[in-house]
């Protein structure tokens, strides 16, 4: 079933693979972006292909949430949505990668859940907004679970009543956040559409 066209910033791994993963499953011909890892993105467009679906990988860099809101109003009078996600804390190798591999168990007594989450999850949470379900849902920033903040290491404690350090995965992790647009056009029927998705791990 072709539903249209997903364009996912950040598609190259963890939670940008997944959603990529499964919009293609769903019926979406998908358009990833990635920093900078061609292998990455190249072994996801193959993994759609080989499941009979349609994806291309694009180099980018995008600043996300200020992007969504902005396109949203754009493109609205096309039919098209567009919606940040901000996935939480994920279970990816973004924070290995951000040099807190340890920073999962770290927080997740501080998570809503208890627990991590996964980016089949937050996947799960991108095709419901490509859905008809949401047909109303733009502009909008979904939070799938509230983020806690890395308490700042006693290595770099701030002087008091200074601002707390907060450390670069977790601003990676607050920074980057994602979109998922599915489309109607104003006559009722399926338009296009445009997904955005952040680079978690990439």
């Amino acid at each position: 079933m072709d539903r249209g066209v997903l364009l996912l910033t950040g598609g190259s791994g963890g939670i940008g693979a997944a959603v990529a993963r499964s919009a293609a499953s769903a019926g979406w011909a998908v358009c990833l972006t990635y920093h900078h890892d061609h292998a990455a993105a190249a072994a996801v467009v193959a993994d759609v292909e080989a499941a009979g679906g349609v994806a291309v990988g694009v180099q980018a860099d995008t600043a996300v949430d200020t992007l969504g809101v902005g396109l949203a109003r754009e493109v609205a009078g096309d039919g098209i949505r567009v919606n940040v996600v901000r996935p939480g804390i994920i279970d990816t190798e973004i924070h290995a990668s951000g040099g807190q591999p340890d920073r999962v168990a770290r927080l997740r007594p501080s998570t809503p859940m208890g627990r991590a989450g996964t980016a089949d999850e937050v996947a799960a949470a991108v095709i419901w907004l490509l859905g008809d379900n949401a047909g109303y849902c733009t502009g909008g920033i979904l939070d799938v679970a509230r983020r806690p903040v890395d308490p700042p290491s006693r290595a770099v404690q701030a002087p008091s009543g200074a601002p707390s350090p907060v450390s670069r995965a977790s601003r990676l992790a607050t920074e980057r956040s994602s979109m998922a647009t599915g489309t109607m056009g104003q006559s009722g029927r399926r338009a296009r559409s445009s997904a955005v998705m952040p680079d978690q791990s990439q």
